[in-house]
Formats: structure tokens, sequence, C-alpha cells
């Protein structure tokens, strides 16, 4: 919605050799990270590759995750931080953000929509600028960090362009609280609660952190030269409940943090702050009705705001808000015991309610940038299949998205995973993605 030009499916060729050595950023249950043994680190499943969950050596993609048990070894603060460990990834900062989440060396742009960021499988974006946000669930709510490297629109559609990012949140946990005091004015507080019992299962947390950074001196590209502190303050509170076959979750945020800005002037706001928040309700349905058939959907309503400054005194500044409607059914179907088969489709609506500059001081809006009550729809239907015979496991898949502005696309997969052992593979990747304003 903010440009004419829609990405277009990109196509990538992979050969992965999966051997015994490899590297897994990974530990499991309350055991040391010291004290899992190899196989058990490699036996960890994960889900961001495909619907069921698959150890590294059989997931239809190239995956890596890191889990609460190495958190805490290694004292990991944020989630960027975590994500920074990740072969293939890496956090960078656009003028406009920090904590931009980076695959294979494609870089980001000024709204930061290549990579896509889910929490509990549910995607996360501004729904006028795409970009998401890695500040909006603290660490120490997370259960594990799983990383798909490469194109995964098969799977989730628009902006799995060059890979994705699913935060699940804890879910077995005993109730605790967190203080942290660093470096460079890093506090951090909050807690977290959860009950478990047969019909049922709740998580809730709440977080606060701030982080000083450093402070350094900027020229810009007016040659103007003054020093920028470095900070980011961020707010969040998450619920997520489980019963039988239905899920609820809700995650509300609010991150201020500096920034360089749109344009990197002083003049134009840069050392001033961005201010981000927003919410996401969604809920899940799962109902395995028989061995060979189960049914999943889920519907979703995704709120962000964007407050930044525009001019050196800060009087003008300019809101961007947006919300996502998102709906997806999905059928899981197993008709033979080595046979595979997904089916379904998404419906989204994306709205930008306000793009305009105004008066910090008394509210006037100043300029309306044309992105005012602007809204697009877009459909996509999902076919994929997986076939296991013998040290064969085969995955072919397609997704039709259909964007009201900007046209069709097919965006497809397919790998082939060759299991010398149990704990030795071969994997010959292919895909392409999607991405559209």
């Amino acid at each position: 919605m903010h440009c004419k030009i829609c990405s277009r499916s990109i196509g990538i060729l992979i050969v992965t050799l999966v051997l015994t050595n490899a590297t897994l950023i990974y530990s499991q249950g309350n055991e040391s990270f010291q004290d899992l043994s190899l196989e058990e680190l490699l036996n960890i499943e994960l889900n961001v590759a495909s619907t069921n969950a698959s150890d590294i050596f059989s997931t239809p993609s190239s995956v890596s995750g890191i889990n609460q048990e190495m958190i805490r070894e290694f004292n990991i603060t944020s989630i960027s931080e975590a994500i920074d460990l990740i072969p293939g990834f890496n956090n960078s900062r656009t003028y406009l953000k920090r904590n931009v989440p980076t695959a294979r060396g494609i870089l980001q742009d000024h709204y930061a929509s290549k990579v896509l960021v889910m929490i509990n499988g549910n995607p996360t974006w501004h729904a006028g600028t795409g970009e998401a946000n890695l500040d909006r669930v603290d660490i120490n709510d997370v259960e594990r960090i799983e990383v798909l490297r490469g194109p995964a629109s098969v799977l989730y559609g628009t902006n799995a362009f060059s890979g994705a990012i699913n935060i699940v949140l804890k879910d077995k946990t005993n109730p605790s609280m967190h203080f942290g005091v660093g470096e460079r004015g890093f506090l951090s507080a909050g807690g977290n609660y959860s009950f478990n019992n047969e019909d049922y299962s709740l998580f809730l947390s709440a977080n606060n952190t701030s982080e000083r950074g450093h402070d350094y001196e900027f020229t810009d590209e007016k040659g103007g030269i003054s020093n920028v502190k470095e900070y980011l303050r961020s707010r969040n509170f998450n619920l997520s409940l489980n019963s039988m076959n239905h899920s609820v979750l809700f995650n509300i945020y609010d991150v201020d943090e500096s920034y360089l800005g749109v344009t990197p002037t002083f003049l134009a706001g840069a050392g001033k702050n961005t201010e981000v928040n927003g919410y996401i309700l969604k809920y899940g349905y799962a109902n395995k009705i028989s061995d060979i058939l189960e049914i999943r959907g889920k519907a979703s309503y995704d709120y962000n705001r964007r407050d930044i400054s525009r001019t050196a005194d800060d009087v003008t500044r300019a809101e961007v808000e947006g919300y996502r409607w998102t709906a997806a059914l999905k059928l899981l179907l197993n008709p033979l015991e080595d046979l595979h088969l997904e089916v379904g489709g998404d419906y989204e609506t994306r709205v930008s309610e306000q793009y305009s500059n105004y008066n910090s001081l008394t509210g006037e809006e100043l300029v309306n940038n044309g992105l005012k009550d602007k809204s697009v729809s877009e459909f996509s239907l999902l076919g994929q299949a997986t076939y296991s015979h013998g040290s064969f496991i085969v995955t072919g898949g397609m997704r039709y998205t259909s964007n009201e502005f900007f046209g069709s696309n097919i965006s497809s997969r397919g790998t082939i995973v060759y299991k010398l052992t149990d704990k030795n593979s071969f994997k010959f990747i292919y895909g392409t993605s999607y991405r559209a304003p």
C-alpha cells in the first residue's frame, strides 16, 4: 500500500548436507545445555518448516532454533540478540528502524517486510508499511525461537520473502519474576504465570525493558554534525489460552526508540524518537476428526501504529496507523500411512487508517500523505503434499495468491530429503516467494 511495486517471486535452489557435526543452537528440558547428549539435541522437533513438527534431518527446509535453556545458558537478553546467533541471519538497522532481521544477505528497506515474524505461528506486521517488530515479545516469555531460512510463501503467504521467524511463547512454566541491570542503562523487570490441567492451559506475562545503547556523533546527508543518543524502551503483555480444540492469543506492546529519520537529516527529525505500538488478537481452532482428517482454522485482528518526528524541533510529527483482518482454513489429510496432504485458503484485508503529518503541540493535521482510509484485500489457495518412502522424503507445494491491486502470483516449493542414517541427510531445496505492499 505504500508503493505501486510489488516484489514477484524469486527462486532459490539449495543443496544442504546435514551431518552429525552440524551446529545446532538448541537445548531441551530442564537439563543444562552442556549436559545434553548430541542425540537429544538433534531429536528436537521444529514446527516452522511444515504443519507437522519434524527434526532437523527430516524437515523440508533449512531451519534452526533456540530455546529457553540456551537463552538462560548464554544470558540472551532479547529476541534480536537471539536472532543474531542464527546462521544466515543477522539484525541490522535502517534509518527508520532498529532490530531489523535480515536473512541470507537479502537487504531490508525502510519498511523491513522481507522476513516474516510470527508469534505462535501467527503473522504479525503493520498493515500499511509491512514491517514487524521483534521487541513486542520479551525474551523471558519465550519457549523457543524457530527460524526458517529461504522463501516461505507457500507456507505463510506474503512477506515470508527471504525467511520466517516463529516466536513460541511458554506454555508450561513456574510463576516467576525477573529483574535485570546492565551496562549502558539496561533495566528490565517483569513476570509470568502459567496454569495447566487436563482441560486447558493459560499463560500470562507483563514486561518492561529499557536500554540506552551507544551514543555517537552522526553526520547527516546535509553535512550536519551532532551527537545522537541511542535508546530503546519496550513494554508488552501476553495472554495465551488453550482449551481442548480452541486457542486464543493476545499480545499488546509499546516500543519507544531513537531513529535517524525517514531521510537521515537533522532537519527531518534525525536523532528524535519513533514510537511503535499495537496489539494482536487471534483465535484458533483445531479438530482431529479421524486418523485421516484434521481441520485447522484461525482468525486474527492485528493493529499497529507508528509515530515519528519530521522536523528538528519535533513540532511536526507523522502518524501511521493500520490494521489487518485475517482468516484461514486448512485441511490436513493422511489417506496413506506415508502420504500427508494439506489444502487450504487464506483471506486478508489490510487497512491504512492514517498516514499524515500533524502538529505535536496542537494535534492539528498538517498534511495528509494520501494513505488515509485506503484498503486492499488478498486471498490465497494452498496445496502441499509430503511423501515418505524408505530413506526419501519428498515435499512439493504451491500457493496461488490474488491481490486486489497487484494481480496474481504462484509460489512453489519442492524438497527432496535423503536420509543416509537417522542423523545424516542430504536436502535438495527449491522455493519461490512473493511480497506485496
